[in-house]
């Protein structure tokens, strides 16, 4: 009788559990054991839930979503599906492969782990792949099964190579070497600047005259601060400082530099 009034008690946990998440998802409990729920949608494809408590509508909206993606892909077959939902609202799905075809080739041994999907506000994916003890993880957001092959085919043709263009230190040698370059072109763009100035700063008997830097430098930092200030009151201003540069080597400066012209 205990027995009985046990199972009794199992089965209406399970249809409250049924009607209570899964409502209008198309899935429904078909049996639990210990923490994993087993479930099953319309079309007969049978899945699993890790689960010590009641699932959200949200999660349970979420792994709909999820399984509907997974059960239409037409590359990639899996043995065991598995969903996982962590207290941050976060989603998990693990897929154990049967086959996987990228290339016309099975690649799905080179994914012995399975391949790890998660969903929040949009699904992304990591999982790692191995070749020739070569270890490196495939992460990003998926966009479709196609993009998703394509990305793991190409990590296994060169996984050094995919390692090298996708790992966080060539990441940061990329950024560095950008701004080295960056740099460079600052430093060319001043020198190209300097040498405007010089050619147009000539007097009547004599030839090109080079304007100091530091005097340049000087116009520069007074009319950013300055808007307003024309070549007179920069000449002005630097008199006052008993800084030796006359009213057209500071015009020059305004033309190259503001596009002012006077």
């Amino acid at each position: 009788m205990k027995k009985i009034i046990f199972l009794i008690m199992i089965v209406s946990a399970i249809a409250s559990l049924s009607f209570a998440q899964w409502e209008g998802t198309g899935i429904s409990v078909s049996g639990q054991d210990k923490d994993i729920v087993l479930l099953k949608d319309n079309e007969g494809h049978n899945f699993e839930l890790v689960s010590k408590g009641t699932v959200s509508n949200e999660a349970a909206g979420k792994i709909k979503k999820m399984k509907d993606i997974f059960y239409k892909f037409e590359k990639i077959s899996f043995t065991s599906l598995r969903f996982l939902v962590r207290d941050n609202g976060i989603v998990e799905a693990y897929l154990i492969l049967s086959k996987l075809v990228a290339d016309n080739a099975d690649i799905h041994s080179f994914v012995p782990s399975g391949m790890v999907f998660y969903l929040n506000s949009s699904l992304s994916y990591d999982f790692r792949m191995v070749r020739n003890n070569v270890f490196f993880k495939i992460k990003g957001q998926f966009i479709g099964e196609k993009e998703l092959l394509k990305k793991m085919s190409n990590a296994i043709e060169n996984p050094v190579a995919y390692l090298e263009e996708n790992s966080l230190e060539s990441l940061k040698a990329k950024i560095e070497l950008q701004q080295m370059e960056f740099e460079k072109m600052k430093q060319e763009f001043i020198f190209l600047r300097n040498g405007v100035l010089m050619l147009h700063n000539t007097g009547f008997l004599s030839g090109p005259k080079q304007i100091q830097t530091k005097k340049i430098e000087r116009v520069i930092q007074l009319k950013n601060q300055n808007p307003g200030w024309k070549k007179e009151a920069i000449s002005n201003k630097m008199e006052s400082e008993k800084i030796d540069i006359s009213e057209d080597e500071i015009g020059l400066i305004l033309a190259i530099f503001f596009n002012e012209f006077e």
